[in-house]
């Protein structure tokens, strides 16, 4: 059985104000799979808030495309600087969705100064 690509809680956004802060008050960088928003916290950890572009039809696809990405993110999870509330806006899935995803995040997080 293969281990699922999970946050646990403090590493997570959950409440609506947290999202609406990194959109209105957020730096973003913007790219073909994915724009990544940013606003520092007074945490010792980055916490996560994932979302899909508006009219990504059906469960099944927007589940894959969460999944992936948090599997890619975690294997870069350890490169990021602490301190961080990010907001991820995942465009449409793609096949390689995977690797794609892996490769937008770390562009944008590069052309955001939150690698470490």
């Amino acid at each position: 059985m293969t281990q699922r690509a999970r946050l646990v809680r403090p590493q997570r956004l959950r409440l609506t104000k947290q999202f609406l802060a990194i959109r209105r008050h957020g730096r973003w960088a913007h790219g073909q799979a994915l724009s990544l928003g940013l606003v520092p916290n007074d945490l010792p950890i980055t916490r996560l808030g994932l979302r899909l572009q508006r009219g990504t039809k059906g469960a099944v696809v927007r589940n894959r495309a969460k999944r992936a990405f948090r599997a890619a993110y975690q294997k870069q999870q350890q490169r990021l600087a602490p301190g961080y509330d990010l907001l991820v806006v995942l465009r449409q899935p793609q096949k390689e969705a995977r690797q794609g995803y892996e490769q937008a995040f770390l562009l944008a997080a590069k052309k955001l100064g939150i690698l470490a």
